[in-house]
């Protein structure tokens, strides 16, 4: 099984694909400011052996690391002096510059609140778009490796996720008892993409482990998206849910 290993505070990479890939041109880039420097080397976990990292923090649609985020295996390392498998946590941010779209996902190392993890996206964000009328991009923020991967199969599924959320938020109030957020957390199933249903995985907090499964006709999220667009009281209400970068159904229950 393998082991997770944190990064610095405020660490990420500034590479296309890695702390040491080549930076892409362009006016403004998120990814050159996060650069506070992956470590080069770090601790094995269990025989504190130094390994050398060069982890993967910037994804874009095209990137085959990408199938290994949703495998669960990006970052993963195997130490040379004992062997174990172990994984470097590293913020991680995916960009999808012909949507005008980023995702960034901050690990629990770096910013111990949701507050610090807003703080430090809206830095970000205003560090790179702040001024010379730089069009800032759509941006959402993540705070688990299971919603940095749940947003980027939104995105690349067609899908709104504040819509998914609000409907993610009836259902907890709907079934509180059996999906209770504080205990438990709905996923989006990206396995079912593209069919009638729109459907979710239910997982339980304190084990990570999949306990039931919901669906929702796709025809209600349509009817929500036709809402959506022409109500202005529907726009008013899922913008007081999900007031900031951090877009989750849960945040309605803490």
């Amino acid at each position: 099984m393998a082991q997770k290993v944190g990064s610095k505070k405020g660490a990420a990479g500034h590479g296309a694909e890695s702390a040491t890939g080549a930076r892409r041109k362009g006016a403004a880039e998120p990814a050159a400011e996060l650069a506070a420097m992956v470590p080069g080397t770090v601790k094995c976990p269990k025989c504190g052996a130094p390994q050398a990292a060069a982890p993967v923090t910037v994804l874009r649609p095209d990137d085959g690391a990408l199938g290994l985020l949703f495998q669960g295996t990006l970052n993963l390392f195997t130490c040379a002096a004992c062997g174990v498998r172990f994984k470097l946590e590293v913020a991680l941010l995916y960009r999808d510059d012909a949507r005008r779209r980023i995702v960034y996902y901050v690990p629990p190392e770096d910013a111990p609140t949701p507050a610090a993890a807003e703080a430090q996206v809206a830095a970000i964000l205003q560090g790179c778009f702040g001024g010379g009328g730089a069009e800032k991009p759509e941006c959402r923020l993540a705070l688990s490796r299971q919603e940095f991967i749940e947003k980027i199969a939104l995105l690349r599924a067609g899908l709104d996720d504040r819509l998914v959320e609000f409907i993610k938020y009836q259902l907890y109030l709907r079934h509180e008892a059996a999906m209770d957020p504080r205990q438990r957390q709905l996923f989006y199933d990206f396995s079912l993409a593209g069919r009638d249903d729109l459907g979710f995985i239910l997982f339980d907090r304190a084990t990570g482990k999949a306990q039931a499964g919901a669906h929702v006709p796709m025809a209600a999220y349509r009817e929500l998206e036709d809402a959506w667009r022409s109500s202005a009281e529907l726009k008013e209400e899922i913008g007081r849910l999900f007031p900031g970068f951090h877009v989750s159904a849960a945040t309605g229950f803490a």
